[in-house]
């Protein structure tokens, strides 16, 4: 029997714990969080449907009958989803789906529904250097957008955030008017993978950006950066689009993580990691220096000296 007719001959576990299994994993996170693992889960139902069992209706049946396995069996159903999504999709959109099913596992485990859970070895997926994914259009570039924005208050606000103080485009349309300390130069931050805000200290640059969005955006309580009309939220794909469009005006290819890469690579070649790390709240200096655009020329550098001294 082949492993799809072996999963597909398992008797469909009962619903009665999905809530309880979903809600005490998606509860763990911010809701924007929240809603890309839901999607991964909904990917998962996807997988289920093609591989065992082709009723499956949602993603809470579909964790359900994910846990209703034996570990063996669990452990085959993922590696085939494993492989299925490294045909059709990203090694770092793999990488993601994969994650989100190890901790809705982990998650019925730690809740006694389930005493087993699945190997490391079935989660590795070989991503993309981030150096070169998140790589950003450089000082040059990002000096030539702001004197491009200089005419939009909101624009340079927004690219102040991410070019200057290193914010991710989530950071920054999190906020709101009351987020604001004009008096002690500061920002309340939601950060992310944070579920609490804390101050954080901006220069003087920003704040005056920020100040100036304001008297032109007015002192209506919500979002600092309103969506169409003034309702609601400036969306992320709107930043998106606002940032590529500069980028291509000034000559360069910019994307808004791109704005925190350069950010990020600036502070490191004036003050160094550690004071750098100040900037992009990474808590492992290891992950800071795969921001470092020049770390290659670096090491090239260096393996250049040694070979002068033989």
């Amino acid at each position: 029997m082949n492993s799809a007719l072996a999963l597909a001959s398992l008797p469909v576990p009962a619903p009665g714990r999905r809530l309880t299994l979903l809600e005490a994993f998606l509860g763990r996170y911010r809701p924007t969080t929240a809603r890309t693992y839901a999607g991964h889960l909904r990917a998962l139902c996807g997988h289920i449907r093609a591989i065992a069992w082709p009723d499956c209706p949602d993603s809470s049946a579909a964790v359900d009958y994910l846990t209703g396995l034996q570990r063996g069996q669990a452990c085959e159903l993922v590696a085939m989803i494993r492989r299925a999504e490294l045909e059709t999709h990203s090694a770092t959109y793999a990488k993601g789906l994969l994650s989100t099913v190890r901790g809705v596992v982990e998650t019925a485990c730690e809740l006694g529904l389930i005493d087993w859970t699945l190997p490391v070895k079935l989660f590795r997926v070989q991503t993309p250097d981030l150096t070169l994914s998140t790589r950003g259009p450089g000082r040059a570039a990002v000096t030539a957008m702001f004197r491009h924005t200089a005419t939009s208050a909101r624009d340079t606000a927004l690219l102040a955030l991410m070019a200057i103080e290193g914010l991710r485009r989530a950071e920054a349309l999190s906020l709101d008017l009351a987020h604001i300390d004009e008096a002690g130069c500061r920002l309340h931050l939601l950060g992310k993978g944070k579920v609490a805000r804390d101050w954080f200290a901006i220069s003087g640059r920003t704040m005056e950006a920020i100040l100036a969005w304001v008297q032109e955006r007015g002192d209506t309580p919500g979002a600092l950066f309103p969506g169409r009309g003034g309702r609601g939220r400036l969306t992320g794909a709107a930043v998106w689009y606002l940032v590529r469009r500069v980028g291509a005006t000034v000559g360069a290819v910019a994307r808004p993580h791109g704005l925190r890469h350069t950010a990020i690579t600036t502070a490191i070649d004036l003050r160094g990691e550690l004071e750098a790390q100040q900037l992009s709240r990474h808590t492992d200096l290891r992950m800071l220096r795969r921001y470092d655009d020049s770390r290659h020329e670096r090491r090239r550098d260096i393996a250049r000296l040694v070979s002068n001294a033989y």
